[in-house]
């Protein structure tokens, strides 16, 4: 209806004009045509309208004539056939930025849903944009150097993953203060790999055992900076030998880590040979 839309409307104002000025073509001599239930004239020589195409826009041009006319996505979503890719770049999604320490650098990816730029009172630009995936939503503060290199992806509806710093600072909410932004295409093999790794299941926990009452009270901070330069999917729980029992403590998603041969050698440095349980 959108397509020929334009050409309806040129050929009822056609018509209007010419009933206002009495003008009809050479087929109105043979008789005037029957008025119809409504009033409208019928016939064989009745105005003749564009046809309606029965195909349907592609997904990309749909949903952004959905997004143009009712402010939201309708028959589908941006997000849904790359969900699992984005999750795959980034470190968690925006509902977990509430857990996330203030300051703590994340990398977190959405679709743009709003952008507004202005600038500061010593007359610096900066720039305020909403970001959304299918978990939550957050707002994102682009300011000096970083708005120049990530002005052009942060358009709206743009789908793309950002690096920057998290900012509690605001009570009632939790904002991303933007260093670096890209724009996210992922190709047909991550969607598919990432499809296969959510269909499998969420990756082992890696176990960490921890004898508490032999080790300095520095070597939690040591392991928690080994932990956070490998970053995953994998949950890490601590197995820990203390004075009253044994006790067992699951990190929190901030320390997700990737369970690689790597890691596993550095904390066997760190802890030594019986720190990994099976």
């Amino acid at each position: 209806m959108l397509q020929v839309l334009e050409r309806a409307q040129g050929a009822g104002q056609k018509t209007q004009e010419d009933a206002l000025i009495g003008q009809g073509s050479i087929f109105d001599l043979g008789g005037a045509a029957e008025p119809s239930a409504n009033g409208r004239a019928r016939g064989p020589f009745a105005p003749a309208h564009p046809s309606i195409s029965t195909d349907e826009f592609d997904r990309t041009a749909l949903l952004a004539a959905e997004k143009e006319a009712l402010g939201m996505f309708v028959s589908d979503h941006p997000l849904k056939t790359v969900r699992a890719a984005l999750r795959a770049r980034v470190d968690c999604s925006l509902a977990e930025l509430a857990e996330r320490r203030d300051g703590e650098w994340v990398r977190v990816g959405g679709i743009v849903a709003q952008t507004k730029r202005i600038r500061t009172k010593r007359g610096d630009p900066m720039m305020f944009a909403t970001l959304d995936d299918l978990d939550g939503q957050v707002e994102i503060l682009v300011f000096g150097n970083a708005l120049a290199g990530a002005e052009e992806a942060l358009q709206a509806d743009r789908i793309v993953v950002v690096r920057g710093r998290v900012d509690h600072k605001d009570a009632t909410k939790t904002c991303v203060i933007v260093q670096e932004a890209e724009e996210f295409a992922a190709t047909p093999g991550e969607v598919s790999q990432a499809q296969v790794r959510v269909t499998a299941g969420p990756p082992r926990a890696l176990r960490v055992c921890l004898d508490a009452t032999q080790v300095p009270a520095t070597l939690l901070d040591e392991l928690k900076d080994l932990l956070s330069r490998f970053p995953g999917e994998s949950e890490v729980v601590l197995e820990m030998r203390t004075s009253t029992g044994g006790r067992r403590l699951r990190l929190g998603t901030g320390f997700r880590v990737k369970a690689d041969t790597a890691l596993r050698a550095e904390l066997h440095e760190l802890l030594g040979d019986a720190a990994l349980a099976a």
